[in-house]
């Protein structure tokens, strides 16, 4: 505590660690959350060589199981498919003994639909695996298909300048990119800049005139030798947020692979990060940040084949991640309850106004006086869910049991 930090500061102090209890040691979860999201849990567990860690949903059932490093630390995947407060079970294992288990809990929040816009070259069956998915995530997707020179599938196939504002994210593929004109390429430039975001499917090989044009997106490309690149890769279903129920990650098999293909090409941009790795650490797609939009070149050649081999929700895994990475940043919905302490440790809730409350498990009302930047301390008394009360609405959040 504070009021001891001044007689602390005149003592030697030494730190001797303990051995580490078997368990599970730290981990770390976004706060809010929002329908359709996919998240990533992180953490570190001690436990030997042979411990595991796996996510339980409310019912019981296995999410995702995987195997920590050498260090200890692990990643897992989980996707909230739909609003309102749910906790789940983290737990480390020995072989089939449960070692440690904490509760993980989230207020999931609605999300207004992702606005998105497909244009295509040609009709395909990665389309239409986009058009499934784009349902099945709420996503609010227009598509636009040339079928020949003088048709095309959902209107026409280009776009004007002032709907891009009306966007979230643009997906399309090299042979429209190739179709638009200057002023359209200029328009799509500043798009990105005010927030778009912006997917561009590699489905041919660039050539001169491509190389050009994307440059000024800022990355740089160049076929590769004919054969080179061209052959099958692996991903596994830990690449696509997915896991097979009881099925570890070292217990994984090559027939058990997902083989895909790409185009074979070079991609570099600077201040880019990878948007999917094959399971040989290849760059399948880069993104990088244009003012306060995203652009990205995708090189994968198809992605409809992962929901035949791996089923519809790793395909919408990918493709929800991809969604979240690039589409147009979006202010955070209400206000934020702050990090769980535990009970009768401080807790910081900010975006307040005057007049807030919480309501805590047992029923009890206790105001919040914020201060001048809307933020208050509270004190939970109990672990369970408590719920924020403002003039916007109800706000749950969980306090963790202190055991």
């Amino acid at each position: 505590p504070w009021r001891d930090h001044d007689a602390a500061g005149a003592v030697e102090l030494a730190f001797d660690a303990a051995p580490e209890a078997p368990g599970l040691l730290e981990w770390h979860a976004p706060r809010q959350v929002v329908a359709g999201q996919r998240v990533q849990l992180h953490g570190r567990v001690s436990g030997g060589a042979g411990a595991s860690v796996e996510l339980l949903d409310p019912a019981g059932h296995r999410l995702a199981r995987t195997t920590p490093d050498g260090d200890g630390r692990f990643v897992l995947p989980l996707t909230m498919h739909a609003a309102g407060a749910v906790a789940f079970q983290l737990r480390v294992l020995d072989a089939d003994d449960v070692l440690d288990e904490a509760t993980l809990a989230f207020a999931v929040e609605d999300a207004r639909p992702v606005r998105v816009l497909l244009l295509a070259g040609a009709p395909s069956a990665e389309l239409r695996a986009l058009r499934r998915w784009a349902v099945d995530a709420g996503v609010a997707l227009e598509s636009r298909i040339r079928l020949s020179r003088d048709a095309s599938l959902g209107g026409r196939p280009a776009f004007d300048p002032a709907e891009l504002e009306a966007l979230d994210l643009l997906v399309l593929d090299l042979r429209t990119w190739r179709e638009l004109d200057a002023v359209q390429r200029v328009a799509v430039g500043e798009a990105v800049e005010a927030g778009l975001g912006v997917l561009l499917r590699l489905d041919d090989v660039p050539g001169a005139d491509d190389d050009a044009s994307l440059r000024a997106l800022g990355f740089d490309t160049a076929a590769l030798d004919t054969g080179a690149g061209t052959g099958a890769i692996a991903l596994h279903p830990a690449h696509l947020g997915r896991e097979r129920p009881g099925i570890d990650d070292s217990e994984r098999s090559t027939r058990d692979a997902l083989r895909l293909t790409h185009q074979p090409v070079r991609v570099e941009a600077a201040g880019s990060a990878v948007l999917l790795r094959s399971d040989s650490d290849e760059a399948l797609g880069l993104w990088r940040s244009h003012g306060l939009g995203r652009i990205a070149l995708w090189w994968l050649d198809a992605t409809h084949p992962i929901a035949q081999h791996e089923g519809p929700s790793a395909h919408a895994n990918l493709w929800s991640t991809v969604a979240s990475t690039l589409a147009r940043p979006r202010p955070r919905p209400g206000p934020d309850t702050g990090a769980d302490a535990g009970v009768s440790v401080r807790r910081v809730i900010c975006g307040l106004e005057h007049g807030a409350q919480v309501a805590t498990p047992g029923g009890r009302i206790v105001a919040l006086v914020p201060d001048s930047r809307g933020c208050a301390g509270y004190w939970p008394e109990s672990s369970g869910w408590h719920a924020l009360l403002t003039d916007a609405g109800r706000t749950p959040f969980h306090v963790g049991d202190p055991s």
